[in-house]
């Protein structure tokens, strides 16, 4: 016997005048097609918002029977509409044991699978939306799952399991808190909005744990388990004893690396948690395999509501306590045939690690070898703090930043700053804003002086530099640089008085023409 769920509740007396102009729509074209069977319409309710189903069954005869997809020949489906939702217009499939495939939104353990019917976003697809074309692409989307080509051989591989709403950003140098005996991170919720939409992302954000948080702190513990070279889309575990079946199933393994990583992880000791306690962030490494080739690596993130103490004791890994509390690591004669490890819940997280510099030169087509130089940026006014910002952006070269005036009002209406920074000294502004892009790269360097004094600190920069780039906007700042036989190769950047061009005068390499010869060329 086939079992379905049940969305909503029935509507009892049904008016079509009461309910949304999409649903309307989509029973009228029902009603028009062969190949459609209403049911019911069902609704459910909340504070937020408002969900309608047309429940139906549906088959246009093009699907095999027997096909490798598991799909059935006639499908019971509910059309949902709802204005909050980030995509308004769903599938949803009925039949309780509806196969798990490619191409369908994450849905929580106990519900309709729904179908993924597009791959362009809502704006886009309803330009040309209609109810008879939505039907069609229904049809579509079962025809093709039926066979299991809905996922082309020349589209990339999909994710293993389907996407988590939880989008968690790590910082640049996380690699930094998998180590033992490292510093914790605390998870912080960056969203913003009212989270009315199921399919809405709750955005993430990890930190490094400081006294002022009064969250559970979180610690990394890395591994890397066997290839993958499963193409289908899983349903989210709930558990690592159902991370490890779906890993298994797939020929790869996830308790022996586990294992081993948290065994390494408490090498110097632990003691149960105290305070907040403490969670554990597991980063799975999965090599994804196309044929007999590695075509990728995806990382996963799973969340344990666990200590380091709990998971050692579910892999009954700790020896009993010493005097002071601390139970160290220790291995069990013939192995652990303990399965408590299996119920520890997980939750899966989507994994964004911050943006690096090597990062963004990938972004910005910049090469490595031509970003590897040390610059000095003289002047960061309206033109130079705008070409502050474009290069480190870029992440081209290693810079330091030379000006000795502050940002007054008048200033913001073309520099970087903003009002707060009325009264900085802009390089310091300009150094602060390269510092927030790249939190955990060098910070540039910031000299408050002009171009042409004489201090160490500033004549030991120079000495070290490979370019300068004049933004001076003055006559005296490239004149004196030409003369200077202790400064690197020099540019000088402006915009005409006119603001209709812009002009680059740029010494060659050995510094055979200097700036003031070329600027004599160009008047």
């Amino acid at each position: 016997m086939i079992e379905y769920f049940e969305p909503g509740e029935l509507i009892e007396g049904l008016r079509e005048d009461e309910l949304y102009p999409e649903t309307t729509e989509l029973l009228q074209a029902c009603r028009a097609s062969p190949f459609i069977e209403i049911l019911h319409v069902r609704r459910e309710l909340s504070d937020q918002t408002r969900s309608e189903y047309i429940v139906i069954d549906a088959g246009d005869g093009t699907v095999d029977f027997g096909n490798p997809g598991g799909i059935r020949r006639e499908e019971r489906l509910a059309i949902s509409v709802n204005h909050q939702s980030r995509v308004p217009i769903l599938v949803f499939a009925l039949r309780k044991d509806f196969p798990a495939l490619s191409h369908q939104h994450a849905s929580p353990p106990g519900s309709p699978r729904v179908l993924c019917l597009y791959s362009s976003t809502w704006a886009t697809v309803q330009l040309g939306w209609t109810p008879q074309r939505f039907l069609a692409r229904m049809f579509w989307w079962l025809r093709e799952s039926a066979q299991l080509k809905l996922h082309r051989d020349d589209q990339p591989l999909e994710q293993l399991f389907y996407m988590s709403p939880y989008q968690l950003i790590l910082p640049a140098n996380y690699g930094d808190y998998a180590q033992p005996g490292s510093q914790t991170l605390t998870i912080v919720d960056i969203s913003s909005g009212s989270r009315a939409d199921p399919f809405e992302s709750i955005i993430l954000k990890a930190y490094p744990t400081n006294a002022s948080h009064h969250a559970t702190p979180i610690r990394l513990v890395p591994i890397v388990v066997s290839a993958v070279s499963s193409t289908a889309v899983a349903g989210i575990p709930y558990s690592l004893g159902a991370l490890q079946d779906q890993l298994s199933a797939w020929g790869s393994d996830l308790y022996k690396p586990l294992h081993g990583a948290v065994f390494d992880a408490i090498a110097g000791g632990v003691k149960p948690s105290a305070g907040n306690g403490e969670a554990i962030l597991i980063l799975v490494w999965v090599p994804r395999t196309r044929g007999e080739e590695v075509e990728r690596m995806d990382v996963m993130g799973y969340v344990l509501q666990s200590s380091l103490f709990d998971l050692g004791s579910a892999f009954e890994m700790l020896a009993p306590p010493d005097n002071n509390g601390i139970h160290t690591r220790a291995e069990l004669i013939g192995g652990s045939q303990s399965t408590l490890w299996r119920d520890i819940p997980v939750s899966l997280v989507e994994v964004r690690p911050a943006l690096t510099a090597s990062a963004t030169r990938d972004m910005s087509g910049v090469q490595e070898e031509a970003s590897d130089f040390n610059g000095v940026l003289a002047g960061v006014g309206a033109l130079g703090s705008a070409l502050a910002d474009m290069w480190i952006r870029q992440g081209w070269g290693r810079w330091t930043f030379v000006d000795n005036d502050r940002v007054m009002p008048h200033n913001l209406s073309r520099h970087v700053a903003v009002d707060q920074h009325v009264g900085q000294h802009k390089v310091s502004v300009v150094r602060d804003f390269a510092q927030a892009i790249f939190p955990n790269e060098p910070v540039p360097v910031a000299i408050a002086s002009s171009i042409l004094d004489e201090g160490e600190d500033l004549q030991s920069v120079l000495r070290n530099a490979q370019l300068i780039v004049d933004v001076t906007t003055t006559l005296e700042a490239p004149r004196a640089l030409a003369r200077s036989q202790n400064v690197p190769r020099t540019a000088s950047l402006f915009v005409t008085p006119s603001g209709l061009s812009s002009v680059m005068i740029l010494e060659d390499l050995d510094r055979r023409l200097r700036l003031d010869a070329l600027e004599g060329q160009y008047y």
